[in-house]
């Protein structure tokens, strides 16, 4: 195996793995968009009515109702890239007229629009780790604690649009960090823009990550270029280049909007559920000012809480700070993003009507800033920046495998996780509120055996339940000895 190749293509097997191992339950979230993908497939039509039976799989209550039929009430983006996997499943089933079962179907989606992707972040993550001075085998580790660590994982195992959005925004920043020498300023910001744009269809949630990128691509490009001035005209013309590459995707949007709706109007403006079209009406997108309460339950509470789930995000971030005044353009720049990013998403998510994310694990709103604030392990973890000896990296290794630790078995159970209380006493929750430790149970679940995580089929007799923890530990021990593998790759000699 080529050595310059080798640890990647390790990488790429155990995530493979790992993100295509378990098949777990179908909530009204990816029902929504898996019903839209197999509409488009095996009805021609973007209405989702045939789905809507209340026995259905892919019944969902996220759902818009306009001129007389039900709709997806998701941005299309994950569903169009769940395309193909159906389509080769039900070409290998030989074309069933009634679609496949939901089970089959759903594994066969999730397979080009979660695991492909989640292959595709890790590569990408683990390559800016090593671009931005981090050693490989630091890298590897790194990326290993960014994925398993976090909720990453376990939303990259579920029809959900951040994996893919994540995907999209690392390989904008990994261009707009280290452009290809040979290409023109303007097709960088063309190409950054295009990414950019695909990470928008995946979600809205995006559309913050899209703008600092882009406000990074143009500081970086005009700072490359110091010669030609710093006009307004050169800003413009990257910012309209970035535009540019982004329109292919939001006018896609756009004209599947106006094919259902007749207009240019989200599916969330034409909701079923009255409680969630209100919620959706306040504000931006149901995001308000920021308040306390929701602001604790989603940093360090139980209930949500990043950094208690997720302590290696700390480490993270304290280097990001460690790296915003680095001498390096290109390393200052990351450490800006993910600094910038990570409260940003933060005070969103504490201002949003639904900052519990419904049946979830973990604060899912987050996720798109995650990557972007663990990319600080590459100052932790950079062989050359010993100015605070080996402890701080210690201390990743030690936060990142309690993270893992604590993140895979929630990833086993299940990202579709009830809450535990009403939605209306969530929304009222403050600080001293006493919130129900729905996550804390489903460890405690798994830890003791309860769980059946067996992925081929329902949950049948007795033996499943052994065998599905048998699995599990099989599949991870698997992917932990391909990625120790691919740790003691040695570097390639030049």
């Amino acid at each position: 195996m080529n050595r310059s190749l080798g640890p990647a293509a390790l990488v790429a097997v155990a995530l493979a793995l790992a993100f295509s191992s378990l098949t777990p339950p179908i909530a009204w979230n990816e029902a929504s968009r898996a019903a839209l993908t197999a509409a488009i497939v095996d009805r021609g039509t973007f209405a989702i009515d045939a789905y809507q039976t209340r026995s259905g799989a892919w019944s969902t209550g996220d759902r818009a109702r306009f001129g007389g039929h039900h709709y997806s009430d998701k941005i299309i983006g994950t569903s169009l890239l769940a395309i193909p996997g159906y389509v080769v499943a039900k070409v290998l089933a030989g074309w069933p007229s009634g679609g496949l079962p939901p089970g089959p179907a759903m594994v066969a989606m999730r397979v080009t629009a979660e695991t492909i992707p989640g292959i595709l972040s890790a590569l990408l993550f683990c390559s800016l780790l090593v671009r931005l001075g981090a050693s490989r085998r630091r890298a590897v580790l790194g990326t290993a604690f960014a994925i398993f660590g976090t909720i990453w994982f376990a939303y990259g195992m579920a029809l959900y649009p951040y994996v893919p959005g994540i995907a999209a925004t690392l390989a904008a920043a990994h261009l707009t960090l280290f452009p290809p020498e040979r290409w023109r300023p303007a097709a960088v910001s063309l190409a950054v823009g295009a990414l950019l744009g695909l990470a928008l269809l995946m979600d809205y949630a995006f559309a913050v990550v899209a703008g600092a990128v882009g406000l990074a691509r143009i500081g970086l490009a005009l700072r490359a270029s110091p010669g030609m001035g710093r006009g307004v005209a050169r800003t413009a013309g990257h910012a309209l280049a970035i535009g540019a590459g982004a329109l292919p995707s939001l006018a896609l949007f756009a004209s599947y909007c106006l094919a259902v709706f007749g207009q240019l109007a989200i599916p969330y403006q034409f909701l079923e559920n009255d409680v969630f079209r209100e919620g959706m009406a306040r504000g931006v997108l149901g995001v308000e000012a920021p308040r306390l309460g929701p602001l604790y339950f989603v940093t360090i509470h139980p209930f949500r809480g990043l950094l208690f789930w997720s302590p290696v995000v700390v480490v993270g971030y304290a280097g990001c700070v460690l790296r915003l005044r680095d001498p390096d353009v290109r390393r200052r720049a990351a450490a800006w993003l993910g600094a910038v990013l990570l409260p940003a998403y933060v005070l969103l998510n504490a201002g949003y009507y639904m900052w519990w994310g419904g049946y979830a694990i973990g604060s899912r709103f987050l996720l798109p800033a995650v990557p972007f604030a663990m990319l600080g392990l590459a100052a932790i973890g950079s062989p050359v920046e010993g100015r605070l000896g080996s402890w701080p990296w210690r201390i990743a290794q030690v936060t990142g495998w309690a993270s893992i630790l604590l993140n895979v078995p929630l990833a086993v159970v299940g990202v579709n996780l009830p809450p535990g209380v009403s939605d209306e006493a969530l929304s009222r929750a403050v600080v001293g509120t006493d919130l129900p430790l729905a996550t804390v149970d489903a460890l405690r679940r798994f830890l003791v055996g309860v769980v059946d995580p067996w992925p081929f089929g329902p949950p049948g007799p007795a033996w499943t339940r052994p065998a599905g923890y048998a699995w599990v530990a099989i599949t991870a021990l698997a992917t932990g000895l391909l990625l120790w593998r691919a740790a003691g790759e040695r570097e390639p000699r030049p």
